[in-house]
């Protein structure tokens, strides 16, 4: 099962802060390591401190500049829907060892209220998680603009189901009658990057779609 076994803040100044390093070099612990969430409050700390926890987790070296970041604006209405369903926004900077190789990202992303980072509370705080190699899947949340029409979240729902994908929670809050637009949001099951993209843009091409407002990782 997997189990946390680092929870704090990390600070970038000497004498400070618990030792990462210390916990990560020790043998019995290294090569247990699944996954590090972390958020950091500066895109340099984010980059030169996410490459040295990999490093000393993983073994692997990563170059700061080629690790991805998603810049995507987050509305109110996230905001929103992120507390109905039991989440708030972070800025994240995650590594998780999948497949033998590490996949490292930094992002707004859905935390869950019981997750040590939304209980921290704090600035450059840090949890790493041991655990088995083999989560290769990723949580989502997904918000759309859509026709205020009927039926509109059925053909959005079966878009999800032809590419395998599960719905776990949905929301379509009520709107005025005239009202030409509705927003439906979604968390999604555990599913490969990959083929939510490519069920992403095949929801963008139905004629009842208006616009992918947001899409987002969920940490649980």
């Amino acid at each position: 099962m997997p189990r946390e076994i680092f929870i704090g803040s990390l600070t970038t100044q000497p004498g400070e802060g618990l030792s990462l390093t210390r916990l990560l070099k020790a043998q019995a612990i290294r090569g247990q390591i699944k996954e590090i969430h972390a958020v950091l409050t500066h895109q340099k700390v984010e980059q030169n401190t996410l490459e040295h926890l990999v490093a000393l987790a993983f073994g692997f070296a990563i170059i700061p500049g080629d690790i991805p970041r998603d810049n995507s604006s987050i509305e109110e209405i996230d905001h929103i829907f992120a507390q109905e369903f039991g989440y708030i926004i972070l800025p994240i900077s995650c590594a998780r060892l999948t497949g033998g190789r590490v996949e490292a990202w930094i992002s707004p992303a859905f935390v869950s209220k019981e997750h040590p980072l939304a209980r921290l509370k704090k600035d450059n705080a840090v949890v790493i998680t041991t655990g088995k190699d083999n989560q290769k899947t990723t949580s989502h949340y997904v918000r759309l603009t859509v026709k205020n029409d009927a039926g509109v979240l059925a053909k959005i729902a079966d878009q999800f189901g032809s590419a395998n994908i599960s719905i776990r929670m949905a929301k379509q809050p009520e709107v005025e009658e005239d009202s030409k637009t509705a927003q439906l949001a979604f968390v999604l099951h555990p599913c490969e990057t990959e083929a939510l993209e490519e069920c992403v843009t095949s929801i963008q091409d139905l004629d009842v779609c208006l616009g992918v407002g947001s899409v987002l990782r969920v940490v649980e």
